[in-house]
This record gives C-alpha cells, structure tokens and sequence, in this order.
C-alpha cells in the first residue's frame, strides 16, 4: 500500500514538474508599447546643468594629481 501510494505522489510530482518545464520554455508572447514622448522630453540639458565642480571631488582630494609624479 505505502509503495503504490509513494508511486502516485511520484507519478503526479513528476507531471507537475514537466508541465512547468514545458510551461517556462515556451517562448513568450510579444508586446509593443507605443509611449509618446514630448519635444520637451526630448531636449538635452544646458551645459550649466553638466557643470562639475572638481573643487568636491573626492577622488582628486584624497589623490591629487601632483602625487602621481
């Protein structure tokens, strides 16, 4: 009895485990999005906005370039 039952639970995990295998290698459906963008959205920034100020930097502070020599 405990062998037959042990050999059902084995049979249906078994078939769990292949439909989910077969299930996760199927190729999945295609999507597109259309998402309309602004001319606003679309402008690059100033190049104030890209200012750096190398005065914070900490990787120059704690290796200045006169150290290198």
């Amino acid at each position: 009895m405990t062998r037959r039952l042990r050999l059902i639970l084995a049979i249906i995990i078994l078939t769990i485990s292949i439909s989910l295998l077969i299930w996760g290698l199927a190729p999945s459906r295609r999507e597109t999005r259309i998402q309309e963008i602004s001319p606003s959205e679309m402008q690059l920034p100033t190049p104030e906005a890209l200012h750096f100020d190398h005065r914070f930097d900490g990787f120059r502070a704690r290796f200045p370039p006169e150290a290198a020599l």
